[in-house]
């Protein structure tokens, strides 16, 4: 339980900085990112769950936030696929120290 409520709290951290990278300011003439106007240096990372990238919900979902990311925006992204739920915690440490 409590790792899939630190996985919420990721997904959601990756969402609210996807959404603070685009946009349009009244008057700018473009929309702007906090990169510098495009999502170079911007890496993320996507941690499954044991449903895999094929799930057709959450990891899906998740994945093609991230694909839709690197091609809009730049950004770098890396998926880290938990095959068991002791996957959970290497995998999340892995991508905060990436």
């Amino acid at each position: 339980m409590r790792l899939r409520s630190l996985a919420a709290v990721l997904f959601l951290a990756l969402v609210a900085l996807a959404a603070g990278c685009g946009g349009d300011d009244e008057g700018s003439g473009g929309s702007t990112t906090s990169a510098g106007g495009s999502g170079e240096g911007v890496r993320i990372a996507v941690v499954t769950d044991i449903g895999g990238l094929n799930d057709r919900g959450f990891n899906a979902l998740a994945n093609d936030g991230l694909k839709r990311a690197e091609s809009e925006l730049g950004a770098q992204g890396r998926v880290f696929i938990s095959e068991q739920a002791s996957d959970y915690v290497p995998n999340l440490s892995t991508a905060a120290r990436q």
